[in-house]
């Protein structure tokens, strides 16, 4: 994410937004405070309900295309 970041901060506007999409951390109490402090920071984050992880990758295909159509 850092890196689409300074990416799109260098390059001129042209109407593109840039979306991270996640699920939660559920073991990992850390990394859940770092995602919600970006995810303020930034407002370029939409998480979802679920564990974060391979094997929900169809979850995570299924939030990404309900925000298209819900935005």
């Amino acid at each position: 994410r850092r890196l689409a970041r300074r990416i799109r901060h260098t390059q001129p506007p042209i109407g593109i937004v840039y979306i991270f999409f996640l699920g939660t951390s559920v073991h990992l109490t850390g990394i859940q405070q770092r995602v919600n402090n970006e995810a303020k920071l930034y407002g370029d984050i939409v998480q979802e309900d679920f564990e974060d992880s391979p094997k929900n990758l169809s979850l995570l295909s299924v939030s990404v295309l309900k925000w298209v159509n819900d935005y």
